[in-house]
């Protein structure tokens, strides 16, 4: 018995191109549908009925020029790049610092009764991450 690849005969390609498809017959109760479709104009209709729902432009009514501002000014913000870079950003600092904070400070849970005190121990945690944060900062 030899080693070596055995000599195969190439199997044809799947591919067919559209234009070598038959138009064979198609299913009559489809023609008949689309038939009946056409004549009641179906998709005119459909349109019309679906138009009132699909709004492109959110209708903002009654409402005070001051939160006109602070939504427009959001949904810019949201937008745009600008945007978009400060959200990476809030989510690699402000993120990233309280789950170090759950993590290593153990504060997932809290052996605190109260939640004046829990408060108080997690300002202090924060406090002092923040501390470092900014001594880091100073000595690098």
């Amino acid at each position: 018995m030899a080693l070596g690849k055995r000599k195969r005969e190439q199997q044809d390609t799947f591919w067919v191109t559209a234009d070598k498809l038959g138009n064979g017959p198609r299913n009559a109760f489809y023609d008949r549908l689309n038939q009946l479709l056409a004549e009641v104009d179906f998709d005119g209709k459909l349109e019309k009925a679906v138009e009132p729902h699909r709004s492109s432009k959110r209708k903002r009514k009654n409402k005070p020029e001051s939160t006109d501002a602070s939504y427009r000014r959001n949904r810019r913000n949201t937008l745009d790049k600008r945007g978009r870079r400060l959200r990476r950003k809030r989510s690699e600092r402000v993120e990233r610092t309280f789950a170090h904070l759950c993590d290593t400070d153990g504060l997932r849970r809290a052996g605190l009764r109260g939640i004046e005190d829990v408060q108080k121990r997690f300002m202090s945690a924060a406090t002092a991450y923040n501390l470092g944060r900014v001594m880091q900062s100073i000595i690098t």
